[in-house]
């Protein structure tokens, strides 16, 4: 799971609280770079990890109940990270009731994770909406 507590950066404290209150967000300038982030393994043991930005925000987004995760490029137009994503959109599209995304384990998707820093205020995080 991504830590967004006091040991994280501030961008992503920031991107953790505005979360629960923007639908969409636009990144540009350096968006080929890496991004290093502070994970926490099962175990509790913690780790810095280092992503792509596409990487690191379809983890960060999918751990916090985004069922669809987008990324929109001039040369590409629009792409998903995973095909489940881009039939979900499709559905939406067509406006038909996307289907449910199965886990791996066949079980339902994991809650999304607590944010344990007070830069997250209390807004709760999305129930099955799109970024």
């Amino acid at each position: 799971m991504i830590l967004t507590d006091d040991k994280a950066p501030r961008w992503l404290k920031e991107l953790a609280r505005f979360l629960p209150l923007k639908s969409l967000l636009f990144l540009d300038g350096n968006i080929l770079d890496l991004a290093s982030f502070p994970v926490a393994r099962d175990n509790g043991e913690i780790y810095w990890a280092d992503d792509t930005l596409t990487g690191f925000l379809q983890r960060f987004l999918k751990e916090y109940g985004y069922r669809v995760v987008g990324f929109v490029d001039p040369v590409d137009g629009l792409s998903f990270p995973e095909k489940e994503m881009e039939d979900r959109y499709q559905d939406i599209r067509r406006g038909r009731p996307p289907k449910e995304i199965k886990a791996s384990s066949g079980s339902a998707p994991p809650p999304p994770p607590a944010c344990s820093s007070p830069a997250c205020g209390t807004a709760a995080p999305p129930s099955g909406g799109q970024a």
